[in-house]
């Protein structure tokens, strides 16, 4: 039997400097998750970015494959 996991993480744009973001990352589920600050290239969140923004990153952790989809609720999402 094959088994998988998705891994859930939470991105907040923390500031934009030209095509560079600096994002802080947060595992889900938050019990005892630290956050993380990176910085990533702003083609990686798929909808317009301004800072303060929300988005989410999944991993399939079975297929190595990434998703990154953003709130459609939102001002600039979808």
């Amino acid at each position: 039997m094959k088994f998988f996991e998705i891994i859930l993480m939470i991105g907040v744009v923390d500031a934009i400097d030209g095509e560079i973001l600096q994002v802080e990352i947060t595992p889900v589920p938050y019990i005892d998750a630290e956050s993380h600050t990176v910085t990533l290239p702003i083609t990686f969140v798929p909808c317009e970015v301004h800072e303060g923004m929300t988005f989410y990153i999944e991993k399939d952790t079975s297929t190595g494959k990434t998703e990154v989809t953003c709130p459609c609720f939102s001002e600039h999402g979808c």
